[in-house]
């Protein structure tokens, strides 16, 4: 800062001929530390500080003595536009501080000087500590010892560490990897510097820049720049194209910057950037130390509302015929007092520059983030197969040998067979594995959205229509591969449309004059019978024969019950990992599985094993804990055969045989309400032949 901000007012001027006692209470009188001595052309002739009248006065000098006799004429006279710093480089002791005519204003001597200059050294650490601490980017420093000193808030929220179990301490102690310590010994820095640190199961990926700190030509310490970038990691690992557009994106935006100046809570500016500069034509040496109202660059009235309402207050300046926006947003302490006011200049020319840039790959962004969403929503993990039956080994090697090809597949099968499952390996397995794998429910979206959703639409097409237009799953699922589930629900007459597009390769947006075209994987899926709904002209059979290229009908479960056991297994091990239980299932109740008809497939077998796993009581599944339909499958499905060994009467036969089926079954079921369930009877019906083999054996089944 310069040396006249420091005078409130100017002190006394003493004339050689004043008396030490006139001298000593003008001095007193103004609480000046020091005041300049005039000669008779009133041109300084020397210095005389308040310590030395004091000494005067005490030692009882007569009244009229004058100054000269106590004055100092070792001093220099300096512009009041010197700074402190170069105030203290000068030699003398006092420095007598003149206006432009050479006017005396004042003195300042090397102790005052000393302390002004701690004082600003020390808002200038405080300022520097402040920006540091409230930066978004995580910092860390560390001295030559490799102990930590200096940690901010951003990295506390990466290292997840606090700040005080930082300070102080080894490197080693508290971030790997310790890239700082070899920037130590090497002394050159390392720029963008990616690592991963791993904390427990969660992965975070890092950007760093490293840097040593010099001091007197000597390695003292090295500072540390970072910042999470995992959530970028991912979305470019999950997308190829998200890198093109990445860059795409950053060179728009590193062809657009704002102007930053940062004033203190004097209005006093610390800190401008060079797009300030150019921005406001003016240089940053010219404002810097200088107040915000000095060189009116600023509207004094958005700087004065940000100090009475503490808030951010933003206006528009029109400037040589550009229209600038001004946002100023104030910085407070803990107890609400404005440390900092950072003023953000945009101009509003360059802006709408911007906006005609960005329209050219508007449309490229707009079909990014559209199937970016898209993956996210219907995009699952893809569990593996169970393949235990013959006929499914042979659809796994025909799914595989299909997927080498673009032929359009239809895959049939009832509900919950895994048609989806199909698609995604024959996905993944293709040359498209890298483009998006898109699935729609044919059935699921109104006949009236169909359309749109499937071919999308142009701004205004429809009421309600976004002005901008949207995709559609086509044009999302270029270079990749589309899934029409439920086919067979498709209306008539977008069944015509939906046939141009195979033949043709291109489609038409709801509302659209213009064709587009498109390079999609069509695969189809159902659950219906698609001849039966040609013959009844449900569904228009040269759609039929276009989409029936490669036919792939996956078999119900009831057909492949040699994969219940592994599929059981499976759920339930998966189940027990997400809900953190620790159950098994019975011998007894997994013949219930096997011998169930399962019409829900494996989507109802998935189903139940999560249902049984969640709500039974004990650590082992019994039948007792399934459903009660699942129950009655011995008898329906899978009962076993009595087999005869010798001739008896009919009649003690029928007795015997019921004594031991209700034997078992209170054995397995233990109570008549669940056996009479199982034997598929009533329960009065069970507790009366109980009684009756009783009475006519004498045996007791209820108390075994």
């Amino acid at each position: 800062m310069l040396i006249k901000h420091f005078f409130d007012k100017q002190c006394p001027l003493i004339k050689e001929d004043t008396a030490i006692a006139d001298a000593y209470q003008a001095v007193i009188d103004t609480g000046c530390h020091a005041v300049p001595v005039l000669d008779s052309a009133n041109k300084v002739r020397g210095v005389i500080t308040r310590e030395i009248l004091c000494w005067a006065a005490s030692n009882r000098l007569l009244a009229n003595t004058s100054v000269t006799s106590a004055m100092s004429e070792d001093f220099l006279t300096v512009s009041g536009d010197f700074t402190l710093e170069s105030l203290w480089e000068l030699p003398a002791y006092y420095m007598v501080v003149a206006d432009d005519s050479g006017s005396p204003w004042g003195v300042f001597t090397k102790d005052r000087l000393g302390g002004l200059l701690f004082k600003t050294v020390k808002q200038r650490v405080d300022q520097l500590e402040n920006v540091v601490e409230f930066m978004h980017n995580g910092i860390i420093a560390i001295n030559k010892e490799g102990r930590v000193t200096a940690y901010n808030r951003a990295a506390e929220e990466i290292i997840w560490r606090k700040k005080e179990d930082a300070i102080g301490k080894h490197l080693s102690k508290v971030i790997i990897p310790q890239g700082l310590l070899d920037v130590l010994k090497t002394g050159e820095q390392e720029l963008a510097h990616k690592f991963i640190v791993e904390y427990s199961e969660d992965v975070h990926t890092y950007m760093t820049h490293r840097t040593p700190i010099f001091e007197n030509g000597e390695v003292v310490g090295a500072v540390g720049v970072f910042q999470d970038i995992s959530e970028i990691e991912a979305i470019s690992s999950e997308l190829n194209s998200v890198k093109q557009l990445n860059a795409e994106l950053k060179a728009v935006i590193d062809a657009s910057y704002d102007g930053i100046l940062v004033a203190d809570q004097d209005s006093v500016v610390i800190k401008v950037n060079e797009a300030f500069e150019r921005t406001m034509g003016i240089a940053a040496k010219d404002i810097l130390g200088a107040t915000l109202d000095e060189h009116d660059l600023l509207p004094v009235s958005l700087v004065q509302n940000v100090q009475d309402k503490k808030r951010r207050q933003s206006t528009i300046l029109e400037e040589a015929g550009s229209q600038l926006l001004l946002t100023a947003n104030p910085i407070m302490n803990k107890s609400g007092t404005i440390e900092r006011i950072v003023i953000n200049v945009r101009d509003l020319t360059e802006l709408n520059e911007l906006r005609r840039q960005v329209e050219k790959s508007e449309e490229l962004s707009r079909r990014y983030y559209s199937e970016l969403h898209e993956l996210r929503r219907h995009l699952l993990k893809q569990e593996g197969f169970v393949v235990q039956s013959v006929q499914m080994k042979k659809i796994l090697d025909l799914v595989l040998r299909v997927a080498l090809v673009d032929s359009t597949v239809l895959i049939l099968g009832e509900s919950g067979v895994g048609k989806e499952i199909i698609a995604k390996v024959i996905h993944t397995n293709s040359k498209r594995k890298e483009g998006p794998f898109i699935k729609v429910n044919c059935g699921a979206i109104p006949a009236n959205l169909l359309e749109s959703e499937l071919f999308g639409y142009e701004p205004g097409a429809f009421t309600g229509a976004s002005r901008d237009g949207k995709m559609g799953l086509f044009e999302l699922a270029h270079k990749g591969t589309l899934l029409l589930d439920e086919i067979g629900d498709l209306p008539l007459p977008l069944q015509v449309k939906m046939l141009r597009v195979i033949q043709d390769k291109e489609i038409f947006r709801v509302g659209g004059q213009k064709s587009r075209k498109v390079n999609v994987r069509l695969l189809a899926a159902t659950n219906q019978n698609l001849e039966q709904m040609v013959e009844k002209g449900e569904f228009r059979e040269d759609l039929y024969f276009r989409i029936n290229v490669i036919p792939i009908n996956i078999p119900p479960l009831r057909e492949r019950k040699e994969e219940i056991i592994p599929l059981v297994k499976k759920f339930q091990k998966n189940l027990s990992a997400t809900y953190g239980l620790d159950k098994q299932i019975s011998p007894e109740a997994m013949d219930f599985f096997v011998n169930y008809d399962w019409p829900g497939n494996i989507r109802e077998l998935e189903n139940i094993i999560e249902r049984t796993l969640v709500t039974a009581s004990s650590s082992v599944i019994n039948p007792e804990d399934l459903p009660d339909y699942l129950l009655k499958v011995r008898n329906k499905w899978g009962s076993p055969k009595v087999n005869i060994s010798g001739i008896m009467p009919l009649k003690e036969a029928v007795i015997e045989v019921e004594k031991q089926l209700l034997e078992q079954a209170l054995k397995e079921f233990g109570s008549t309400y669940k056996v009479a369930q199982v034997l598929d009877v009533n329960q009065s019906t069970i507790v009366r032949k109980l009684n009756r083999i009783r009475d006519q054996l004498g045996v007791d089944l209820n108390a075994k």
